[in-house]
């Protein structure tokens, strides 16, 4: 520090002078041997003395409000990283959490498709069991349906052969028949009339046509219309072109000669019942119509 005019100048350079940086200059002018010293006057180096002491307790208070502003800032500067290191640290806890409850999550739902995985399992099991026994069954069905078609086929060729055999047989019965039931109609030995109108209304009584009648004479109208529908089945028998005679499977007779017989049958089962004779009538009938004249006076029909 060079030698100063007087006291202002030294203030003035003082005042525009930090601490630390005059302190220690005014430091070594106060250790500086005598010949040094004689370039200050005694009032300088007083007052340097008494400034250095000042700016040393200047400097020890601005080291002291330094060091409290920077305390200040370092503790202001660590609840700021501690608050963002707490944030940080919540943050990485909220992750862990939600990483934790989706881990759970999958765990949860591998453990439900494990369960499931059973279950398919399971049933995959029982589903192959079933086809094994269903394989096995139907094994034993195929044997058995081969064993049943070779018998059916055996049962098949002895039902047709006995087919055979009964139509050949109904067909020699129907021959019989019919030859039996002409020689009767064309005998030479028949029943009379009173024999016959007696044996067709006792038919009748036994197969219940008379059932409940207390008066035959109340009936007559239905008998005669009975009678009506024979001789109409006889003109369809003529119309159809059926045989005369002919029987059915059954051994029923059929044709025009089987209808005018059913004609023929019904007027004895109603003369019997009435207690009429209808073969006298017949006989005195045909012994007038003998007197006639042609088409009884050339009548139409």
């Amino acid at each position: 520090m060079s030698k100063f005019k007087d006291m202002s100048e030294l203030m003035d350079v003082v005042h525009t002078m930090k601490p630390e940086e005059w302190i220690p200059e005014g430091l070594k002018i106060l250790d500086l041997d005598s010949t040094h010293k004689a370039c200050h006057s005694q009032s300088e180096i007083d007052f340097i003395r008494a400034a250095c002491q000042m700016g040393t307790s200047a400097c020890i208070q601005w080291r002291k409000a330094h060091k409290n502003r920077f305390q200040t800032k370092v503790v202001e500067s660590r609840s700021v990283f501690q608050d963002q290191r707490n944030r940080e640290l919540q943050e990485v806890l909220d992750n862990l959490n939600q990483l934790k409850a989706e881990a759970g999550h999958m765990i949860s739902n591998a453990s439900n498709q494990q369960v499931f995985l059973n279950a398919v399992s399971a049933e995959r099991d029982g589903l192959r069991d079933e086809l094994i026994a269903s394989r096995r069954e139907n094994s034993q069905l195929s044997k058995r349906l081969s064993a049943a078609s070779v018998d059916f086929q055996l049962v098949q060729t002895k039902a047709e052969k006995e087919a055979i055999e009964c139509e050949v047989l109904v067909e020699y019965l129907k021959k019989r028949l019919l030859e039996a039931l002409e020689a009767r109609v064309f005998a030479d030995a028949k029943p009379t009339m009173q024999d016959f109108t007696k044996r067709a209304h006792q038919t009748a009584i036994s197969k219940g046509w008379w059932d409940g009648v207390d008066d035959a004479d109340a009936i007559v109208p239905e008998k005669l219309c009975l009678i009506h529908s024979e001789v109409s089945e006889a003109l369809e028998s003529y119309r159809n072109g059926e045989d005369m005679l002919w029987i059915t499977d059954f051994g029923k007779p059929e044709g025009l000669l089987a209808e005018l017989a059913d004609v023929v049958i019904r007027c004895a089962d109603l003369s019997e019942a009435l207690g009429l004779d209808l073969g006298s009538a017949m006989s005195a009938k045909m012994d007038y119509n003998d007197t006639r004249p042609h088409r009884h006076g050339d009548k139409k029909c």
